[in-house]
C-alpha cells in the first residue's frame, strides 16, 4: 500500500517537473581519467577530460572525516569483539548502513564529479552535495555508536571528538571577526542597521506595506556580495540576482547575460520611453535607489522615476528611496 502511494504522489506532484527539467551540468565526468579515455572524450553520460586530475591526498581526507574512521571502527569492535559481545540489534545494521553510504559519498567525487561551469574548482560541487549528506550521517550514526561503546571506548572517542569541539572557537572569530563591536545574534536581518539603515527601512516598508509577490528592481551584482539584499529580505522576485549563481543553476550565462544591460539601462538611461518598456517587459513593479544602487551605477538617473512612477518611501537618513511604477 505505502508504495503504492510513494508511485502515485510521484507521478502526481514530480514527474511533471521532471519530464520539463533541464539540469545545468553536462554529464559525469571521471578524474584522473586515463589516457585511452581522453582519447575517447565521452562514454554515454560519462565525460573523460584532460588536465582534469585533483585527487585528494590521504591525509587530508583524513583530516576532514577521519572522526567518523575512528566512530566506525570502535563501533565494529564494541558490536563484533572482545569477551562480553553484543548481540547486534536490527538498529546495529542500520547504523553500519549509514556509515557505509556516507563512505561511499566521500569516495564518489575522488572518482568521478558531476560537470558545471566551474573550470578550476571543477570537483568542488559535487564534493559539497554529496559531502554534507555525508556529515549529517555519519553524525547520526556517531551519536547512536557513542551510546553502544564500552566506557574505555568512550574514551578513545572523546580524544578526536575534543580537536573537533575546538575548532569552532577558533573558526568562528576568523570569518566573522568577533569583537565587542560586532556581536553575533539570530536576527539574519540586523546587520543592515550597521551597514544599510536605509535598506533595512526598505525591507521592513516592502515586508509590512506590499502584498502578493510584485517583481522589484535593484542593483544586480556578483555572488557572496550584498548585491540582492532586498529580494532576499523580502522573498521578492527581481530581474537578475547574482550572476554566477544565476549562471549556475541555468547551465547557460545567457539569461542573466542579457538581463544586466537591461538593468543598468533602466537606472542610467536617460530615455524614458526605453525604460519605460524595459520595466514592462520584466514587469517590475517597485524601484529600489539607494546606496548600492549610487555606487553600482555611477550615472544613475533618477528624475524619470518620477515621471514614470511616484516616490513611496524614504528612509530617514535620505539615502534610499522606493519608487513605484505607474
Amino acid at each position: 500500500m505505502s508504495i503504492g502511494v510513494t508511485i502515485a504522489s510521484f507521478i502526481a506532484f514530480s514527474l511533471p517537473f521532471t519530464l520539463t527539467f533541464q539540469p545545468f551540468a553536462n554529464g559525469i565526468a571521471m578524474n584522473c581519467a586515463p589516457q585511452f579515455l581522453i582519447t575517447l572524450k565521452k562514454i554515454g553520460p560519462f565525460l573523460f577530460e584532460a588536465d582534469k586530475c585533483q585527487p585528494s591526498a590521504l591525509w587530508m581526507l583524513f583530516v576532514l572525516w577521519g572522526f567518523f574512521l575512528i566512530n566506525f571502527i570502535l563501533f565494529a569492535l564494541s558490536i563484533f569483539t572482545g569477551k562480553k559481545r553484543e548481540t547486534p540489534e536490527q538498529s546495529d545494521f542500520f547504523i553500519f548502513i549509514l556509515f557505509f553510504l556516507g563512505t561511499i559519498l566521500i569516495l564518489i567525487p575522488e572518482f568521478f564529479y558531476v560537470k558545471d561551469i566551474y573550470p578550476a574548482h571543477f570537483r568542488a560541487n559535487t564534493m559539497f552535495k554529496l559531502g554534507y549528506q555525508a556529515f549529517i550521517m555519519m553524525g547520526i550514526a556517531s551519536t547512536y555508536a557513542l551510546f553502544r561503546m564500552s566506557k574505555v571506548k568512550r574514551v578513545v572517542f572523546s580524544l578526536p571528538f575534543f580537536l573537533i569541539v575546538l575548532y569552532p572557537f577558533f573558526s568562528f572569530p576568523s570569518y566573522y571577526s568577533l569583537d565587542s563591536k560586532n556581536k553575533v545574534q539570530l536576527d539574519g536581518i540586523e546587520w543592515l542597521t550597521e551597514t544599510y539603515l536605509e535598506d533595512k527601512q526598505i525591507v521592513e516598508y516592502l515586508n509590512t506595506q506590499i502584498k502578493d509577490q510584485p517583481v522589484i528592481l535593484e542593483a544586480q551584482g556578483d555572488s557572496y556580495t550584498d548585491h540582492g539584499r532586498i529580494s532576499a529580505n523580502t522573498g521578492l522576485p527581481t530581474v537578475a540576482g547574482w550572476q554566477v549563481h544565476e549562471w549556475l543553476w541555468r547551465g547557460s550565462h545567457k539569461v542573466v547575460g542579457d538581463r544586466i544591460p537591461d538593468i543598468e539601462a533602466m537606472y542610467e538611461s536617460h530615455d524614458v520611453n526605453k525604460t519605460k518598456n524595459l520595466l514592462k517587459k520584466y514587469h517590475v513593479q517597485y524601484i529600489v535607489v539607494s546606496q548600492l544602487e549610487r555606487k553600482k551605477y555611477k550615472k544613475l538617473y533618477d528624475d524619470k522615476f518620477r515621471v514614470l512612477g511616484k516616490k513611496i518611501f524614504e528612509s530617514s537618513n535620505g539615502f534610499g528611496a522606493l519608487y513605484q511604477v505607474k
